[in-house]
C-alpha cells in the first residue's frame, strides 16, 4: 500500500527499519490518510526491483503506480537511520527475513551478524533512488529527528513514537572489519550523520 495525505500534498516512501509506523500513525491523528491499493501488476512491479518488500514500495515502484500529477506535485518524503542501529534492528527483527530472505533472530541456521553486514544487498538509499543512484524524493529525514524536528513540522505530537531502535540487550558489537564494510556500503547514509562508532 502507498501512503499519501492529499490534505497536505504529502507522499511517504516507507523505508524498512526506520520508524515508519510512528510517522504514519501520528500523521493520521491530524490528517486524512488516502490509501492507494496495490495495482493489478503488483507482481511485475516487484520483479522490476528484484526484492521482497512487503508494504515498502520503492520510489521507482511508486512512480510507476501513481498518476503523474500526484508524483510531480506532492512532497515526497522518507526516513533514513544511523546504519549501525539500522543493521541491528533489521537483523533482530522478522524484517530481516521478510525483506532479505535471511534466517532471523532465534531461528536455526540463521546468519551471523557479521555475515549479515556483508550480505545485506540493499541499504535504505535503495528505496529512494533510481537505477542510476539519483535521489528521487524531495526530503530525507533522519529517524532520530522524529521528536524534535519532523513531528513539530507537521503539527503532531510524538505520542506514538516507535523508532524501532534495537534493544540495548540485543545490540551487537561491530568489529573493525565490520565498520570498514559499513562505511563503504552505507557511505550515503553516513553523510547525514556525525556518529561515533557504536
Amino acid at each position: 500500500m502507498i501512503h499519501i495525505w492529499p490534505e497536505i500534498n504529502l507522499l511517504f516512501i516507507k523505508v524498512p527499519g526506520t520508524g515508519t509506523s510512528s510517522f504514519f500513525h501520528q500523521l493520521n491523528t491530524k490528517y486524512k490518510f488516502k490509501p492507494v491499493d496495490d495495482p493489478p501488476v503488483y507482481d511485475d512491479i516487484w520483479k522490476m526491483n528484484d526484492i521482497k518488500a512487503g508494504s515498502h514500495f520503492t520510489a521507482i515502484q511508486i512512480r510507476k503506480i501513481l498518476s503523474p500529477d500526484i508524483w510531480e506535485t506532492y512532497e515526497k518524503v522518507a526516513f533514513i537511520r544511523n546504519p549501525y542501529d539500522w543493521l541491528n534492528s533489521i537483523y533482530n527483527k522478522p524484517q530481516g527475513e521478510k525483506h532479505y530472505g535471511i534466517k532471523t533472530e532465534g531461528k536455526k541456521g540463521k546468519m551471523s551478524f557479521g555475515e549479515f553486514i556483508r550480505y545485506v544487498p540493499k541499504t535504505p538509499y535503495f528505496w529512494i533512488t533510481d537505477s542510476d543512484g539519483e535521489v528521487m524524493i524531495d526530503t530525507i529525514y533522519r529517524t532520530e529527528d522524529l521528536d524534535q524536528i519532523v513531528f513539530p513540522k507537521y503539527g503532531v505530537l510524538p505520542t506514538h513514537l516507535n523508532t524501532g531502535f534495537a534493544s540495548p540487550k540485543k545490540k551487537r558489537k561491530f568489529t573493525q572489519e565490520d565498520i570498514g564494510v559499513i562505511k563503504k556500503k552505507f557511505h550515503r547514509e553516513l553523510e547525514h550523520y556525525d556518529v561515533s562508532l557504536p
